[in-house]
């Protein structure tokens, strides 16, 4: 009788540590599809903020510029009366 019930017992424990091993594998795998998500979005996130820093630089020469030329402009008229 005693070996019956150890069986049984020892029965489930083996299918919970099935289900333990199967379950580490799954969460195991889905950390890492999210590690991964995030190492993307982290990445997506860094590109962007340069092409932002970029857009901004340009901007910012280009309205330097406009700014030397319209003040050589009206140096010029100034000088041609």
């Amino acid at each position: 009788m005693l070996n019956l019930v150890l069986g049984v017992l020892s029965g489930y424990r083996l299918e919970f540590l099935r289900f333990y091993i199967k379950a580490l594998f799954f969460f195991n795998r889905e950390f890492a599809k999210e590690r991964e998500r995030v190492e993307n979005r982290r990445e997506f996130v860094k590109v962007r903020r340069q092409q932002q820093i970029e857009r901004e630089y340009n901007n910012y020469i280009e309205w330097i510029n406009r700014a030397g030329r319209l003040t050589f402009i009206s140096m010029k008229k100034i000088h041609s009366f």
